[in-house]
Formats: C-alpha cells, sequence, structure tokens
C-alpha cells in the first residue's frame, strides 16, 4: 500500500475519530506502514554509527 505523491507532503498531527471502519482501517494502516519506514531509517543511522565507532576504535589500535 505504498502512494508517491511527488513534491508533495502532508503533515496529520492528530486523528482522534473515524466513522467509517473502512476509512479508518485504512488510517491504521498508513500509520504502521510510516511508523515501521521511521524505525528501519533510524535503525539504520544506529547501526553505521555503531560501525564507524567500531572502525575507529580498530585505526587506534584497540581491539574489536
Amino acid at each position: 500500500m505504498k502512494k508517491v505523491v511527488e513534491g508533495k507532503k502532508l503533515k496529520v498531527r492528530s486523528l482522534s475519530y473515524v466513522n467509517d471502519p473502512e476509512a479508518a482501517q485504512k488510517w491504521f494502516e498508513l500509520y504502521v506502514e510510516i511508523l515501521a519506514d521511521r524505525l528501519v531509517r533510524q535503525s539504520a543511522i544506529i547501526k553505521a554509527n555503531e560501525h564507524i565507532n567500531e572502525l575507529n576504535s580498530y585505526l587506534e589500535g584497540e581491539p574489536l
């Protein structure tokens, strides 16, 4: 369920109630997709930083 809109950004600050069950399901799926994407990006940044720190330690002569 990936929808890409070139050049436009949408920011939803809160969603308190959705009357239509199908619309509520779509909002939930979209929220989970956004959350999963953000978690993957953050974990990639953390792993990259860990890798850089390990390389720096190695270059400074400390064992891995």
